[in-house]
């Protein structure tokens, strides 16, 4: 599996598909950030996890499965810069 900083170090930004809606600077520190993060739970602990969760809260949801800690996500994503 390829990670999107290998995709976009394999394919450089090409004038037929327009300009970059952001700086490559800024797209390597997100995805640095991104990476950094990233837990890889193997099928069987996912599996269990969920089990657990379900068990706990009756039922899943992705609002359930986002706010529960045994599922690795990232925070929401906010607009430090804006004024």
């Amino acid at each position: 599996m390829t990670n999107a900083l290998e995709t976009y170090k394999a394919h450089p930004v090409r004038s037929h598909l327009g300009e970059p809606i952001i700086e490559r600077e800024v797209f390597l520190k997100a995805n640095k950030i991104i990476e950094e993060r990233r837990v890889d739970l193997a099928e069987g602990e996912m599996i269990a996890r969920l089990r657990k969760t379900l068990l706990k809260e009756g039922r899943l949801s992705s609002a359930i499965i986002d706010s529960t800690s045994a599922f690795p996500a990232l925070p929401p994503i906010t607009n430090t810069s804006a004024a």
